[in-house]
């Protein structure tokens, strides 16, 4: 595991609050010139400390605001939903979400 200083930590707060930062802008933030900064961030990609960049979507205002588990008990070895072997479908709805980091899963435009 590298060895972390108080500028790695802050170019990854910094990158944590808004990853589309730009270099210059982390650099100026951190107290560093442009050139040390981004080799830093290099190292920081390099050792898998920083795993990516993402955009943070808003999932109600995307409208997909509601997340709904759905469970499906199969009589039969069949096809789902109106063919003759399902027996039973049950919804659950999600109150609050409690890890909502991962990606979403988006529309296909049409």
């Amino acid at each position: 595991m590298p060895n972390l200083d108080k500028f790695d930590f802050a170019i990854l707060r910094i990158l944590q609050e808004d990853a589309r930062a730009t270099n210059v802008e982390i650099a100026e933030k951190v107290n560093l010139s442009p050139s040390p900064c981004l080799r830093r961030i290099r190292n920081l990609e390099k050792s898998g400390i920083l795993r990516g960049y993402r955009a943070d979507i808003d999932r109600k205002e995307a409208g997909l605001g509601l997340t709904v588990f759905v469970e499906i008990k199969v009589g039969r070895h069949s096809r789902l939903l109106a063919l003759p072997g399902v027996t039973d479908i049950r919804s659950n709805f999600a109150i609050r979400s409690i890890k909502t980091g991962g990606p979403l899963k988006l529309p296909e435009p049409r």
